[in-house]
C-alpha cells in the first residue's frame, strides 16, 4: 500500500517563520520610527523651520517615516 501525501499552501513552519519575520520587521519600524522622533527633537526650532516641520508635527512624520501611514 503506497500512501501519498500533498500539501496545499504553506506548512506551519513557514508560517511560525513569516510571522517572527513580520515581528522582527514591525519592531525595526518601530525603532525607526522612535530614532526618528529623537532626532528631530533635538533640533533648534530654526533647524525644523529651514526643513519645514513644525515641532508638533515631528511624531506623525516620524511614523509616516517608518510605517508609510
Amino acid at each position: 500500500m503506497t500512501y501519498t501525501s500533498e500539501t496545499i499552501g504553506i506548512s506551519f513552519s513557514q508560517r511560525f517563520a513569516e510571522y517572527i519575520t513580520s515581528i522582527r520587521m514591525r519592531m525595526e519600524k518601530s525603532r525607526l520610527c522612535r530614532k526618528t522622533v529623537t532626532e528631530l527633537q533635538n533640533l533648534s526650532d530654526r533647524d525644523l523651520a529651514d526643513l519645514g516641520i513644525q515641532r508638533d508635527g515631528i511624531e506623525a512624520l516620524a511614523i509616516n517615516a517608518a510605517f508609510g501611514k
